[in-house]
């Protein structure tokens, strides 16, 4: 039998349904979190009264089999918690709740629904991060209620259907770490996947078992001769009550047998007399039900039972019956456990247990028509984009191959629409027989993984892909191979290495422009870019990346576009081009952001290497929150040009703010990264910024680590790239500065004049004027105060036309002083406006240090 997925809750003592926003971390969103109860049930006082008494818990557990009305009592406990002003949210779970993500994705939704600001910042850590998105989602969720005093009562319908473990996971860690502002109320079948143990001793559990559920006579005798209207004796329904085991459902059924009866007694008599099983009397009380009914709704009931859902447009295709809305509300009102789902009342669901009925029957009765009517429904479900849930009725039918058919032809606007772990929960579904051996899927696979930071996976995928790309047509196998040789250069640069055959891979999508996608030549236009940085040919960097203007405009999505405007604004930077940068980090900034105008992933990325720009322009405010929202983002912070802005921008930013703890964390964090993946230029520039920190401050630079740094000799600088090199050499300078005796400063000033003269001032303007203020800096220290200002003058001036301040700050006092010394020469003296703007530019500088200096002092 079909597994059923859904959720019920017994409603004046029968069973109606609810379900999940359906599908997807997310393709459609049809559906909401929707509790729309609009027919009086019976009120489970006894219960209620249970639930009432003391202190709201942590934990309701509402637990028992099926059909004992566990979802009815959640929804009185909510009306009753509404009433009292408390906000609720109701999550009906299904079966992709079993991936962890689609979960959380469902539960936004069901948040989204009665507090949509928190919501909107639970989306913002859903999309902003790759990695732990569970982690983060979950503890923004518990953080934004306990931050607004905010109390939630938060209702997962039929837990039961997970067995996943990280989806017990994310719900065992809403038990344990939420406080009094979040009340959880789980209903299930079992009391597993739960963790129990200590919440009962520490009164934070209250469970509602089925021995509180079942109806009592009292209660049945208001459901059947009050609610039903049904002429019953006392002791019919002492009979009824008894035989049903006082279920909610089973006394529906009952009454629905009842309803045209000429003699209740016989049918009462007859359920008396079994002494079968829960089931097989629930079988017989159905098969009345539907004995009852007109053939054409019969027919309709069972065409329209093999989908979780259906409206009139899915039940039309399954059935051809154009009336198809007109007969769904027939059967709402004539209580035949259909319910209305969404708020605009245009989905319905059948009570899982009904609907289980329904399609014995169709087995039973025409098993033949299961499959065409599944194939009917995946159908549909792909015209309307709702693909979860036609692979599920694909796979339903036999029909695997179609079912990765279906995943294959999404993929594609899947990435463009950054859908990536969509994507890899749709594969996961498919059988690996038939998944693995499509190469053009698996291709995709690997692009998801590589924006998901996932090496083994991306590794895995182009293993499979490659092993079966023969049998793809030959007029294609051209562009695939041309696109897998591209995945593998590119997982080099997030490696930060280039691939020797990564001119080869590009090439080769130049040359396919025609037939490839236009995302994919995006990415070769990024790879391209990255090459060109790494060999400081910057014009080339920014020529590729308008090579692949015509293609943004054909894609979707933002994550290959807002890439390109990262690597162009880097470019642009190392040029001293700030403005063009800025304008490439902002335009891509704005095309990344959620309709909300909160951030995404790859928003935060390019928010970095902004926060980075206006920092070195001491515009403090706003790089902090841009480089505090990248640095959340931990190791999947992106190509390592990026992470330099995120840990090493952003230390300096909280050194600036007086905060050394803080700085110091970044630090330490970026140098993990760099170690756990192995990113030698990252802990280059990372152990030159702890360098520097201690340098500039009363600490001791730590012994082994002066030793390891001043150990790298020459030998040991080759290999691993010349910006590696470049960042090694200037944490010794900086060492040897910090040494202070006569050879050590002598070594420093000749390292750094070294240093600035291998360093081409036309073709990396950036990189030498950096050089030249460490020179600068060298030589001031070492006391050759006359030719420090003679070096640093140039540099002044363009500092001063770019707004550079940090870059001097960050030098230290003897730097700012030199500064200020050189400002006031000769050289500076006229009345020019660039001598007038190097003036004013040094003096602001110095009165903005001090301001920051007293303020941080007085902290």
């Amino acid at each position: 039998m079909a597994a059923v997925l859904g959720s019920y809750l017994t409603i004046i003592g029968f069973t109606l349904a609810i379900l999940s926003p359906v599908l997807i971390a997310a393709l459609i969103s049809g559906f909401h979190a929707y509790t729309d109860w609009r027919r009086a049930d019976l009120p489970r006082q006894g219960i209620l009264d249970r639930l009432g008494s003391g202190p709201r818990p942590k934990l309701v557990l509402i637990h028992a089999p099926g059909g004992y009305g566990k979802s009815t009592v959640a929804k009185q406990w909510v009306k009753t918690l509404t009433k009292q002003k408390v906000k609720t949210a109701w999550l009906a779970i299904d079966s992709d709740d079993n991936n962890a993500v689609w979960f959380l994705t469902h539960l936004i939704k069901a948040v989204r629904a009665t507090l949509p600001e928190l919501a909107d910042t639970l989306q913002q850590e859903f999309e902003g991060h790759l990695e732990n998105v569970q982690q983060h989602v979950l503890y923004a969720l518990l953080h934004g209620l306990h931050s607004d005093k905010q109390t939630l009562a938060l209702v997962i319908d039929d837990w039961h259907l997970v067995d996943n473990s990280e989806t017990m996971n994310a719900l065992a860690y809403l038990i344990e770490n939420g406080c009094h502002h979040l009340h959880l109320v789980v209903t299930s079948r079992t009391r597993s996947g739960l963790p129990l143990d200590g919440l009962a001793a520490q009164g934070e559990l209250t469970e509602i078992d089925e021995s509180l559920l079942k109806f009592d006579i009292d209660e049945s005798r208001a459901l059947l001769v009050k609610r039903r209207g049904l002429k019953l004796t006392p002791a019919n329904v002492a009979e009824l009550e008894e035989s049903t085991g006082g279920r909610a459902a089973a006394l529906q059924l009952a009454s629905l047998s009842l309803r045209d009866q000429a003699d209740p007694a016989a049918l009462i008599e007859n359920l008396s007399g079994r002494h079968d099983a829960h089931e097989a009397i629930d079988d017989y009380l159905a098969s009345n039900v539907l004995n009852s009914l007109e053939p054409d709704l019969l027919d309709f009931l069972m065409s329209t039972c093999v989908t979780n859902q259906i409206c009139s447009g899915l039940a039309t295709a399954l059935t051809n019956n154009h009336n198809s809305q007109g007969l769904l509300e027939e059967i709402e009102k004539r209580n035949l456990f259909l319910r209305r789902i969404d708020a605009k009342g245009s989905w319905f669901q059948y009570h899982d247990l009904f609907a289980e009925y329904l399609l014995h029957r169709l087995e039973r009765d025409a098993v033949d028509r299961i499959p065409g009517l599944r194939r009917r429904a995946a159908q549909w479900f792909i015209e309307h984009q709702m693909l979860s849930q036609a692979v599920d009725q694909l796979l339903l039918a036999g029909d695997a191959r179609q079912a990765v058919d279906a995943v294959e032809q999404a993929a594609g606007d899947l990435h463009e629409q950054n859908k990536m772990h969509t994507l890899i929960g749709l594969a996961a579904k498919l059988p690996a027989q038939y998944a693995e051996v499509r190469p053009r899927l698996q291709a995709d696979l690997a692009w998801a993984n590589v924006a998901l930071s996932r090496s083994a996976g991306v590794l895995e995928a182009l293993r499979l892909a490659e092993n079966a790309v023969d049998s793809v047509p030959s007029d294609q196998a051209g562009d695939l191979r041309a696109e897998l040789d591209l995945l593998v250069a590119i997982l080099a640069a997030f490696q930060d290495r280039v691939h020797p055959f990564a001119d080869v891979a590009v090439q080769a999508c130049v040359d396919r422009a025609d037939t490839l996608r236009p995302w994919i030549l995006c990415r070769a236009a990024d790879l391209a870019s990255f090459c060109a940085l790494r060999v400081w040919d910057f014009d080339d960097a920014l020529r590729w990346q308008k090579w692949a203007g015509p293609f943004h405009q054909k894609t979707s999505g933002a994550l290959s576009v807002t890439y390109g405007h990262c690597l162009a604004a880097i470019a642009a930077n190392e040029r001293l081009d700030v403005a063009g940068a800025e304008a490439h980090l902002r335009q891509g900034i704005r095309i990344a952001l959620l309709p909300s105008g909160r951030p995404t992933y790859i928003a935060k990325l390019a928010g970095s290497l902004l926060g980075q720009l206006l920092y070195e322009r001491g515009q403090l405010d706003e790089a902090e929150a841009l480089l505090d929202d990248a640095y959340e983002l931990g190791a999947e912070g992106g190509i390592v040009d990026i992470m330099f802005a995120t840990f090493g921008t952003g230390a300096r930013l909280k050194m600036a703010r007086g905060d050394k703890p803080a700085a110091d964390r970044r630090i330490a964090e970026g140098l993990e990264i760099a170690a756990a993946a192995r990113l030698p230029r990252l802990e280059a520039r990372l152990i030159y910024e702890r360098v520097r920190l201690a340098a500039m401050s009363t600490d001791e630079i730590d012994e082994g680590l002066a030793a390891r740094v001043m150990g790298q000799s020459a030998q040991a600088l080759d290999g691993i790239g010349y910006e590696t090199a470049e960042l090694r050499e200037d944490s010794q300078v900086r060492l040897l500065l910090r040494d202070g005796s006569h050879s050590a400063l002598s070594a420093a000033c000749e390292r750094a004049r070294a240093q600035l003269r291998h360093v081409d001032q036309g073709k990396r303007p950036r990189a030498h004027l950096g050089a030249t203020l460490q020179l600068a800096l060298c030589l001031s220290t070492a006391g050759e105060t006359d030719e420090a200002r003679r070096v640093l003058a140039p540099a002044l001036r363009t500092c001063a036309a770019l707004g550079f301040s940090r870059l001097l700050i960050d030098e230290g006092p003897q730097l700012l002083r030199l500064a200020q010394d050189t400002a006031a020469t000769e050289e500076f003296s006229s009345s020019d406006p660039a001598s007038q703007c190097v003036r004013d530019f040094v003096s602001s500088t110095a009165a903005s240090n001090m301001a920051a200096s007293l303020k941080v002092s007085t902290v």
